[in-house]
């Protein structure tokens, strides 16, 4: 998947014309070795956190849960390269992961290390 294709997808959920869960519906999945498919995310996202930039602390994230689909595990159309930060903050607030997929950049807090 290119770039382009990428932000197709997320303007195809952003104008709601189909769900993530129908978009993969319609194609053959990708598989490949999950080593590639990490590569091939963060290639293609410039090794960059697509929601708030950074390029510290990479994560590749399903957009998709692999519980969910486990057919998309290593398809690289439902994944997106995350920093720690933000893909830790996604898993405990999918609301505003639904918000990201949508196309909006999602303000993350910062963290309290506590006292």
């Amino acid at each position: 998947m290119t770039s382009q294709d990428y932000q197709q997808l997320l303007a195809n959920l952003q104008a709601g014309s189909k769900t993530a869960e129908e978009t993969f519906d319609s194609e053959t999945p990708i598989t490949m070795p999950v080593s590639q498919f990490h590569i091939t995310v963060l290639r293609r996202d410039e090794c960059a956190c697509q929601n708030c930039g950074s390029t510290l602390h990479l994560d590749v994230a399903h957009i998709l849960s692999r519980a969910q689909r486990p057919d998309l595990a290593t398809d690289p159309r439902n994944a997106v390269t995350l920093c720690r930060k933000c893909h830790l903050w996604f898993h405990t607030h999918r609301h505003d992961f639904d918000l990201f997929c949508e196309g909006h950049r999602v303000e993350i807090p910062p963290i309290d290390d506590g006292p």
